[in-house]
């Protein structure tokens, strides 16, 4: 079992878990084998969870427990209703509006499965308008999203001021290789050994990508590495072999352990040595941005980041690897 099904199991257990604790109705339940990704299913618990303990603290569904609620009492919410929580998130809770948007569309959906099951007439959270949710895409919002150069500076000076060799030598590289592949951290955390491939005249590695359930080799994207990721790679498999505690023996990064290092501990290397002003997305937001503009690309841009929703952009370009690959080494 790979590191990408065993946390997918993992998200499982942990929601039955949570659905038996609470003796979740079934008619809620049923809703969930609709999204694919277990780590989403959690999420939306979360979203519905939390909608429906403030119905029921404010006397809209007059019950005391998840486990009472019926089918009836989520049919007599109005509109009305939807808007004063999705106000309470706003100015009460203060979530941000792109956080607000993500909870209305879950709700949404939970809200049209009723709808399809005939438990309810109408998607009143779709009735809810959708404007003043939305969160322009301006150029200074996508800058935050953008690492400093002095916040990146002073994490690798930590980093390299670190006594422990171990942690010292694996924390650089994890931080290379993310800047020269803009992979998440769970992709990073899932990488295997039998899928680097660093002897390549383009050096690549194989990714399970976000939204990809099919674990075998032809589910897996190729990420062809930059010059410094592959140097870097290269780097660690030749201090990893030098490491005789290893328990983990296909995962490319450990901890001290020698067990697979997890997104979470990737997580908390940033949080530690940024002091909370990096992230590792931040680092696949820098690769992609300068990729763009070393390459001037957007195709290949797409296909390193693995975006699949963009059509256009795929109707418009052609593959972008052959032109823009060698790009990749004086990166």
């Amino acid at each position: 079992m790979c590191y990408k099904e065993e946390v997918q199991k993992r998200n499982a257990e942990k929601l039955q878990r949570k659905f038996e604790e609470e003796n979740v109705p079934e008619f809620i339940c049923d809703f969930f084998p609709r999204i694919a990704s277990r780590s989403a299913r959690l999420n939306y618990w979360s979203t519905i969870k939390n909608m429906l303990i403030w119905l029921m603290e404010n006397d809209y569904i007059k019950r005391d427990k998840i486990s009472e609620i019926i089918t009836e009492d989520i049919k007599n919410i109005r509109t009305a209703k939807m808007i004063s929580y999705f106000e309470h998130l706003k100015y009460e809770k203060k979530i941000s509006l792109s956080t607000l948007n993500t909870q209305k569309n879950q709700l949404g959906s939970f809200w049209e499965y009723l709808k399809e099951e005939h438990y309810l007439d109408d998607n009143i959270v779709h009735m809810v308008k959708s404007e003043e949710f939305k969160q322009a895409k301006t150029n200074r919002r996508k800058m935050e999203k953008m690492p400093l150069y002095e916040d990146i500076q002073e994490m690798i000076e930590k980093i390299l001021s670190k006594p422990d060799e171990f942690v010292r030598i694996r924390n650089i590289i994890v931080f290379r290789v993310l800047r020269g592949t803009g992979l998440r951290e769970s992709e990073l955390a899932g990488l295997d050994i039998d899928n680097v491939f660093l002897e390549e005249e383009h050096p690549y590695i194989l990714v399970i990508s976000k939204g990809t359930y099919d674990y075998t080799d032809k589910g897996k994207d190729i990420v062809y590495l930059t010059k410094d990721a592959t140097a870097a790679l290269s780097e660690w498999f030749e201090y990893r072999n030098k490491i005789d505690n290893i328990i983990d023996t296909k995962a490319v990064f450990l901890n001290k352990n020698g067990k697979r290092m997890n997104e979470d501990n990737i997580q908390s290397m940033f949080k530690n040595y940024s002091n909370g002003k990096l992230t590792p997305h931040m680092m696949r937001h820098e690769y992609t941005t300068v990729l763009q503009r070393e390459t001037n690309d957007p195709t290949f841009v797409q296909e390193q980041g693995r975006w699949k929703s963009d059509k256009v952009m795929k109707s418009v370009y052609d593959s972008g690897a052959s032109r823009s690959l060698d790009k990749l080494a004086n990166m």
